[in-house]
């Protein structure tokens, strides 16, 4: 039998290292992500509204990568085929942020545009106000898209419907990155008869040329440079394109990648990869020459 004063010394010793790991592990948890919701709307689960801040690394004044998803306006979420990014950009020291927004559905049309892009533009201004106390500098931000979400990302920086209300310039932000979307001409998508289109932009034409980045560009807008990831049918080829030539017109930089063979959902899911050869180099190339 062991002395009682082992006894003591060992529990001692056992209840040291319970309380070394529990810290680890709450300092683990509470520095990988943190959940916000950022805004309130009746009869919206809270997840809808909400984002995710990871900050891996200790420090202040952090570039940050503001990710939205894409799945039509109808699917995903901003926790969908994340891994990869999160290890990508725990590895640049740069914070990330992944955002949800209220979803359209399939059975009916009480979420349709803009109340998407209103979210988006709602999860952007409660990043800019108070991403600071998360080690994060607001003068330091881009946005990444993907899908639905890049046409969203490419919206909010071009239209003066949505971040200009909310007190945000374009030139508050380094660089956007848009990522294989159809989205840049809403308004002839909806014309040529895409039903997803259709049920998530309504029937207002004037909504359809609101809801186009490309038609809300102008001479002089002082657009952030983007790095447009495009692949695909020749179509969609062609809109990238159009839309990169009508930035270029208004003096903005603007780097094209085309991602083919991946296909629209790889093109997502490879960020981060270190297989990947096409879509990481260039992203990872863009966000460290506007960050530095």
């Amino acid at each position: 039998m062991l002395p009682n004063n082992c006894i003591f010394n060992g529990m001692k010793k056992w209840a040291y290292l319970l309380t070394i790991l529990l810290l680890f592990f709450a300092g683990c948890s509470s520095q990988q992500k943190t959940t916000i919701q950022y805004k309130k709307e009746d009869g919206v689960k809270p997840k809808k509204l909400s984002l995710d801040i990871y900050n891996n690394q200790p420090g202040r004044d952090k570039p940050v990568v503001v990710f939205v998803h894409g799945g039509g306006w109808i699917l995903g979420d901003k926790a969908t085929k994340i891994k990869r990014k999160v290890a990508l950009f725990k590895e640049l020291d740069y914070i990330f942020v992944s955002a949800n927004y209220r979803l359209s559905s399939f059975f009916n049309k009480k979420v349709q545009y803009p109340k998407h892009t209103i979210d988006v533009a709602d999860a952007i201004k409660w990043i800019f106000d108070s991403i600071d106390s998360y080690g994060g500098d607001k003068n330091k931000i881009v946005l990444l898209g993907h899908s639905a979400g890049a046409q969203m990302i490419s919206l909010l920086v071009t239209s003066h419907k949505f971040l200009p209300e909310r007190g945000i310039s374009f030139d508050s932000f380094k660089g956007a990155i848009s990522m294989d979307t159809e989205g840049y001409d809403v308004y002839g998508m909806c014309n040529a008869g895409a039903k997803i289109y259709q049920r998530n932009f309504g029937d207002d034409p004037e909504k359809w040329k609101e809801a186009s980045p490309i038609l809300q560009l102008k001479p002089i807008g002082h657009y952030p440079d983007f790095l447009i990831v495009m692949r695909g049918k020749p179509y969609r080829i062609e809109m990238a394109n159009d839309f990169a030539a009508k930035l270029r017109a208004s003096d903005t930089k603007v780097k094209l990648i085309n991602a083919d063979p991946y296909g629209h959902f790889k093109v997502n899911n490879i960020l981060g990869a270190k297989k990947d050869t096409i879509v990481t180099p260039a992203v990872v190339k863009f966000l460290k020459s506007h960050f530095n």
